[in-house]
Parts: structure tokens; C-alpha cells; sequence
């Protein structure tokens, strides 16, 4: 009885070994791409903030404040 349950243990793990390696590609695509989308969020509110800070000085020139 052990060895007939040896023996399914076995192929399943054999059968889950093909798949390992594309599961282990999605997760790091998974992870790199939420890397990137967390950078591009960070860098599209910093640039909105240089965006607002250009205008803001430019406006100043025009009013003579600066």
C-alpha cells in the first residue's frame, strides 16, 4: 500500500515539475511589473509636482513677484 502511494507521490511530482518553471516566470513578470507600475506612479506624481512648481514660478515672473 506505501509503495503504490510512494509511487503516485512521485508522479505527481513529476508531473508538477514541467509547470514549475513557467509558474516561477509569472511570478517574477508579475513582480517586475508591479516594480514598474509602483515606479511609474511615483514618477508621474513627481513630475506633476515639477509641472506645478514650473508654472507656479513662471506665473511669478508675469506678476512681477519673483
Amino acid at each position: 500500500m506505501f509503495g503504490f502511494a510512494k509511487n503516485v507521490l512521485r508522479f505527481l511530482l513529476w508531473l508538477d515539475f514541467p509547470f514549475q518553471k513557467p509558474i516561477y516566470l509569472l511570478k517574477v513578470s508579475f513582480v517586475a511589473l508591479s516594480f514598474q507600475m509602483s515606479f511609474l506612479v511615483l514618477l508621474a506624481r513627481f513630475l506633476r509636482r515639477c509641472l506645478f512648481q514650473v508654472v507656479s514660478v513662471t506665473g511669478a515672473l508675469k506678476l512681477r513677484l519673483i
